[in-house]
């Protein structure tokens, strides 16, 4: 999503995350794998604190900038949620407020974390997937599914803007899980969870997000 990719944005790789989460006197980022923390330190030829200091996010003698800084206070945010949204490559930490922390994967290893506002991301799916801004009568019809067949006959031949799933965790329980689909003019909810598939109307849908988003 654009509003995700601004200008100037500093990527930042799982073991410089871990990096600063290590300051916060924290272990664990929710959505990014140890694993490739792990990897990226026996494999990269350069230490932490240099690949900082290139990205301008420490100075030399390996002190925090502005830079560093707001890195490090939008992670500590993000790491004190108990509420967490994955929109496809997008991770996202509720508060009890309208703004939220957005992790953002870029790739398989890179990252930026950015402060936003649960209305703007919203708004911002509403862009990205046009299907959201329909408003159409659905037929309510609902039926069981497996997700092999929704995966292979519904989503894989579709372009990227007619798709997208929605994963819910708090207090660590998966709490909602669903992918949102256009086809053939109709939109459809199947629910990962309990296997239903069912067309909706997509105002109905945008209902759903503010309710998912914990919108006050």
């Amino acid at each position: 999503m654009e509003i995700y990719q601004m200008s100037g944005d500093s990527m930042v790789s799982a073991r410089e995350i871990y990096y600063f989460n290590s300051l916060l006197g924290e272990q664990k980022v929710y959505g990014v794998d140890e694993i490739n923390n792990l990897i990226e330190n026996l494999n990269s030829e350069k230490s932490i604190p240099e690949s900082l200091i290139e990205k301008k996010l420490l100075d030399e003698g390996e002190f925090i900038n502005e830079n560093s800084l707001e890195l490090i206070q939008n992670l500590e945010e993000y790491n004190k949620s108990n509420s967490y949204l994955t929109i496809n490559s997008l991770l996202i930490s509720l508060n009890k407020e309208n703004n939220c922390i957005v992790l953002n994967k870029i790739n398989n290893n890179d990252f930026s974390l950015k402060k936003s506002l649960k209305k703007i991301i919203i708004v911002s799916l509403m862009k990205d997937y046009p299907f959201l801004c329909k408003n159409r009568e659905s037929s309510s019809s609902r039926c069981k599914a497996d997700l092999g067949y929704i995966i292979v006959d519904k989503i894989i031949q579709k372009d990227d803007n007619q798709w997208f799933y929605i994963k819910k965790e708090k207090y660590d329980k998966l709490t909602y899980f669903a992918i949102y689909f256009e086809d053939q003019d109709a939109v459809f909810k199947y629910d990962l969870l309990t296997e239903d598939l069912r067309e909706v109307n997509p105002q109905d849908l945008r209902v759903e997000l503010g309710k998912i988003f914990e919108l006050e």
